[in-house]
């Protein structure tokens, strides 16, 4: 029960950074961490989307749940 109350608080952080720039540290199985630039483009109920500004990468999309397992980290770079 508590693990669901701490995803609502993670949920709510990041929609409310919508439309934000941001910079994106995410695991990769073991080749270490990817990391990227883009902006937040939207928010669902088990995921959120962010596009790149490398071309290659285009769009990424990550669960709510890998921010809690450390699986990807996110830095608004407003901040």
């Amino acid at each position: 029960m508590q693990d669901k109350n701490v995803l609502e608080q993670i949920r709510e952080e990041v929609r409310e950074h919508e439309g934000e720039r941001v910079l994106v540290s995410a695991r990769r199985a073991r080749r270490g961490f990817a990391v990227n630039r883009g902006v937040l483009e939207a928010t669902y109920p088990s995921i959120f989307t962010i596009t790149t500004d490398d071309d290659s990468d285009g769009r990424l999309s990550f669960s709510y749940s890998e921010i809690l397992t450390r699986n990807v980290i996110l830095e608004w770079e407003n901040r």
